[in-house]
């Protein structure tokens, strides 16, 4: 059965693949969008808010990467959080973080503040323990 969306905000190509491949092979179960930049994501969301269609389901879990050019991880984590979409988890996912970043994320309505792992098998399993915990477990 196929679940509702996981969208994953990240600015890196090699790592948005890497994420894909680990969700086609090991995590099929579970739709996933891409978005290149926290300024796509939140053209996406105005789009289905201020729309002519119908506002589709929010996403069930959004991770997302917290150092993007641009409109960085942090300013997306808060217009989402003050969105009608503001229920939906987010989980920041970084190489680096620093106390003050991590506690103004979750000032700012984070779910988790995690450090991107390194290696397949190591990604592939904070996939799983995240999706199954806030997306299987966090039904609301």
């Amino acid at each position: 059965m196929i679940t509702e969306a996981i969208f994953v905000v990240d600015d890196s190509d090699d790592y948005r693949f890497l994420l894909q491949q680990i969700f086609a092979r090991f995590l099929p179960a579970y739709r996933v969008h891409f978005f290149t930049s926290g300024s796509e994501l939140c053209d996406y969301m105005m789009a289905q808010i201020d729309g002519p269609l119908p506002l589709k389901t929010p996403p069930q879990l959004i991770l997302m990467d917290l150092n993007m050019p641009g409109f960085s991880g942090q300013q997306t984590l808060s217009f989402v959080k003050k969105s009608v979409w503001q229920a939906v988890p987010v989980v920041m996912i970084t190489n680096e973080g620093s106390e003050q970043e991590r506690a103004a994320c979750y000032k700012a309505g984070a779910n988790s503040f995690l450090t991107k792992p390194i290696g397949l098998e190591a990604t592939k399993d904070m996939l799983t323990q995240l999706c199954h915990y806030w997306v299987d477990l966090n039904q609301t």
